[in-house]
């Protein structure tokens, strides 16, 4: 059992997959909701004994993206992100880790960089004040060098480079028209 947020209201109901959404059980009550906040700050101090254990092992090139308890505190579901160079077995890291947390049920997934950067959210290189990924892209496609070029853009690393350390997203906004009027 989760709480969920209302995202959009005046849905063209024709258009909808009715299958791909998850039951809702009832409305959020005030214990929920306290239930909630008294979650969230477990799941900062899960945070933060994972850091250390990743720390004391040394494995710091393993950040912890974000850790959440189901609504009842029976599961904890933690992202994790690693540098390319970092090498672990995730599931000796899995079971690690399950030892801390005896109580809940682990779930332990190991995101890319780009979702550990819509994750955390914060600016983008551009200026905007939220980042496209947390904004509103949903999936993220192939990026390549060969569309900076073709847009004549400076290949200069920290003109390309998103939050993420990989290419920015928006390379592939204007390409197709590029390469159409080229």
């Amino acid at each position: 059992l989760q709480l969920a947020k209302i995202n959009q209201i005046k849905i063209d109901e024709k258009e909808l997959d009715l299958n791909s959404f998850k039951s809702v059980e009832r409305p959020a009550t005030p214990k929920d909701l306290l239930q909630r906040k008294a979650l969230t700050i477990e799941e900062e101090d899960a945070k933060e004994k994972i850091r250390e254990y990743l720390n004391e092992n040394g494995l710091s090139g393993v950040k912890v993206v974000s850790a959440e308890f189901s609504l009842d505190g029976d599961r904890l579901f933690i992202l994790i992100n690693s540098e390319s160079s970092v090498t672990y077995n995730i599931k000796r890291l899995h079971q690690d880790i399950q030892k801390i947390f005896k109580d809940a049920q682990l779930e332990l997934r190991q995101i890319g960089p780009r979702d550990a950067a819509k994750l955390i959210r914060g600016m983008g290189a551009c200026g905007l004040e939220t980042r496209c990924c947390s904004k509103f892209l949903t999936e993220f496609s192939s990026i390549s060098i060969r569309m900076a070029k073709t847009q004549d853009i400076s290949l200069t690393p920290s003109e390309i480079t998103g939050m993420c350390g990989r290419l920015r997203c928006c390379l592939m906004y204007e390409y197709d028209q590029y390469v159409e009027a080229i």
